[in-house]
């Protein structure tokens, strides 16, 4: 029935082993030693995406410290700003009050001259009208 033929089992064991070391030196171990470098290649990268993390952690801090003093400086730059231009106003409101203090002032004296000459001329003219005046009762 069936053969076994103990020296065809042999050379199939020994073609076997050859093929197993053949394959295991021009198959395997090339594509093992790639995957293990692929691997390596892999986590450098990833130390290296964490370092890079870290970095733009820390400049982002800096950054974010940098704008907030950036804006503490702008407001105070901006209250420097609004008090020195409410002082400017201030002052030109005050000098416009004593010009408008000044104009009063000038039109209330010239008022006043005025009223007195009118005055002076009204007494200088009051004997001729209590002459008219007369002579206009009389008429009556």
């Amino acid at each position: 029935m069936l053969d076994i033929d103990p020296l065809l089992m042999l050379l199939v064991f020994v073609v076997f082993v050859v093929s197993v070391y053949f394959l295991n030196e021009v198959l395997y171990k090339p594509l093992l030693s790639f995957m293990d470098n692929r691997d390596k290649s892999i986590k450098n990268d990833l130390e290296s995406i964490r370092g890079n993390d870290r970095d733009i952690a820390v400049l982002q801090a800096e950054a974010e410290n940098i704008l907030a003093n950036a804006r503490k400086e702008a407001g105070h730059i901006k209250e420097e700003a609004q008090e020195s231009a409410r002082k400017l106003a201030e002052t030109q409101v005050e000098v416009k009050r004593a010009e408008i203090e000044r104009q009063k002032a000038d039109y209330l004296a010239n008022l006043k001259s005025e009223t007195d000459g009118l005055l002076e001329s009204l007494r200088a003219q009051m004997p001729a009208f209590q002459e008219s005046l007369r002579s206009k009762l009389k008429q009556l």
